[in-house]
């Protein structure tokens, strides 16, 4: 199979994740694959505010899954990329994800591999350099980008395993981004 062949069922994982987990929460959750300015356009009329308001700020770039989190009571968002390999992951796969936070000013990013797991260059770099995937940029402002990496493993009952040495490493830490980022 084909990455693209598993971008419905890791959407659909992370946004079931992400409502039961804040359903007490005015949160809503919207997600897509292939292009993140569908994903804007593909939000509800009645949210036209932040709608547009993304339009304008996020430069449109075709990733493969990104979620929109949004606080309704403050107007706070989120949008997290995640980025789905098959086969072990690489240097070349982080620069890609490094590229789109980049670009288009969103923080968080999670690199999925589909079965496999880092390749041992890329593991031994992550090792020496854990700062790749925790660090500030400056353009507009001053931000942080946090990334995690992922296995995904669809044969399974844990469908999901994070790596160790990230700042993203489960998806308690996931989630508590996510709650701190729209907080009230």
């Amino acid at each position: 199979m084909k990455e693209v062949d598993y971008y419905s069922d890791i959407l659909n994982y992370f946004l079931q994740i992400m409502e039961e987990h804040f359903s007490n929460k005015n949160f809503q959750f919207w997600g897509g694959t292939t292009n993140i300015k569908n994903t804007i356009l593909e939000i509800p009329d009645k949210y036209d505010s932040l709608r547009k308001k993304l339009l304008l700020e996020i430069i449109p770039v075709e990733t493969d899954i990104d979620i929109i989190c949004y606080n309704n009571n403050n107007g706070n968002y989120l949008i997290i990329i995640l980025e789905v390999k098959v086969g072990n992951l690489t240097l070349n796969h982080l620069s890609q994800l490094m590229g789109y936070l980049n670009v288009t000013g969103i923080s968080i990013g999670l690199l999925i591999n589909i079965h496999y797991g880092l390749s041992s260059n890329f593991m031994e770099i992550v090792e020496i350099k854990p700062k790749l995937l925790d660090y500030d940029i400056i353009q507009e402002s001053r931000r942080n980008i946090k990334i995690g990496l992922v296995n995904w493993n669809p044969k399974t009952g844990l469908k999901l395993r994070f790596y160790g040495k990230n700042p993203i490493n489960s998806i308690d830490i996931l989630l508590e981004i996510i709650a701190r980022e729209l907080k009230s």
